[in-house]
């Protein structure tokens, strides 16, 4: 991977990266006030330590080129969408975004989308690719050589 700097594996999803993104806001709010923010944000801790050790030193400049840098990396991190028959668990889909991260892009962030129109299989987007793994597809790619058997032995 080109990118140094790799995303935790639990920021996985474009909501996740928001909650880091208003994390490390509110790390710079504290920063500047002096005041410790409210607890009420939610990450995991994999996460919160992730954009907390962005910044490399306790300063206020260090704290908002930590911003610089997280909005940049994720501006830049591309977006992949999962249509599932099923809703993935949470284990599953860090695996999926593992790979992905290890064979496309450091910091791909991915939507899951369940679509209870499919059999099975996913069906992947990116920006306007569309790779459809789905059962149906595999049986309308069957049903052609399936009718050319049945031609040929008829």
């Amino acid at each position: 991977m080109s990118n140094s700097v790799h995303l935790p594996a639990s920021l996985i999803t474009p909501q996740d990266a928001l909650a880091a993104r208003e994390y490390m806001s509110s790390l710079v709010a504290t920063r500047r006030s002096g005041v410790a923010a409210s607890d009420t944000l939610s990450l995991p801790a994999d996460t919160a330590a992730w954009v907390a050790g962005l910044t490399k030193a306790d300063t206020i400049q260090a704290y908002e080129a930590a911003q610089k840098q997280l909005d940049t990396l994720l501006d830049a991190s591309p977006i992949l969408e999962i249509d599932v028959a099923a809703r993935l668990s949470v284990a599953t889909l860090q695996t999926i975004t593992q790979w992905l991260r290890e064979s496309i892009h450091g910091s791909v962030l991915v939507r899951q989308r369940v679509d209870r129109n499919l059999l099975g299989g996913v069906r992947v987007r990116t920006g306007r690719a569309v790779y459809d793994l789905s059962v149906v597809k595999a049986l309308d790619g069957s049903r052609a050589v399936l009718t050319e058997l049945v031609h040929a032995w008829a």
